[in-house]
């Protein structure tokens, strides 16, 4: 049996297992099993997992993305540029890692109607926030990402920049790439001005857990509203195709 996992902290509520299930029941493959590696000492994980031959690849997800990428033996050049890793491939003892956020969140924003000349947002700055915002400067969007704690020189702004007037004149799309209003922080939500939201606004937020949609629910229903559901299938899709060749 070749086995795949994925690889976080707190992810007890993923719908990993059965995507992936499903990825294998599409392609009758039987030979494979998925399981979920909840842990607070990742090194341990990487210790078992070179012991142990039936290991073949996982996913990382948070807190663990640019972790990873200080561990791999080899990055492609999008993990580079990204400076995160989600898809670790094992050949031999060694670690090949990729970044498929990039093309999953790149395909599920093709049925959306994108102007170029506004401002994208991303909420957060982890490595789920620089896969988007590599996946937007691919499509010519450039993005801004915000954080609570922007640095100088850095290039993100603080939230305090995003003023009702300027959300509702220059800014069309906004991802949440933050925890809050997810299942691991569900009483919580990022402090942007939702009375400025409304139509022609398009608000994603990476969170595909239709329990906890806080950050869609409080924004006015006359805006496109999108989860990360079809972004972790189209990811794992993408993975599955590295695992196998």
């Amino acid at each position: 049996m070749n086995r795949y996992a994925l690889l976080g902290r707190g992810i007890g509520y993923s719908k990993s297992p059965e995507i992936w299930q499903a990825i294998w029941a599409k392609e009758r493959v039987r030979d494979c099993s998925f399981e979920l590696v909840d842990c607070d000492d990742p090194d341990l994980f990487l210790r078992v997992l070179q012991k142990d031959g039936s290991w073949k690849g996982f996913m990382v997800t948070t807190p663990y993305k640019e972790w990873m990428y200080e561990r791999v033996d080899i990055a492609s050049d999008i993990a580079k540029s990204v400076g995160a890793i989600n898809a670790v491939k094992r050949v031999g003892q060694q670690l090949f890692g990729y970044n498929t956020d990039v093309v999953g969140f790149a395909k599920s924003l093709q049925h959306l109607d994108l102007n170029p000349h506004c401002s994208a947002l991303i909420l957060g700055s982890g490595g789920a926030s620089k896969a988007v915002a590599f996946a937007l400067k691919g499509l010519d969007i450039p993005p801004l990402i915000v954080s609570r704690c922007p640095k100088d020189g850095s290039g993100m702004i603080g939230y305090d920049h995003l003023t009702p007037n300027y959300v509702a004149d220059q800014v069309q799309l906004i991802v949440n790439a933050t925890p809050l209003g997810g299942p691991k922080m569900p009483s919580e939500l990022p402090p942007i001005p939702y009375d400025a939201l409304g139509e022609g606004h398009i608000l994603y937020d990476l969170s595909y857990d239709r329990r906890y949609e806080g950050f869609l629910k409080v924004a006015p229903e006359t805006c496109t509203k999108v989860n990360g559901e079809r972004m972790l299938q189209l990811q794992a899709e993408e993975a599955w195709h590295i695992f196998r060749e």
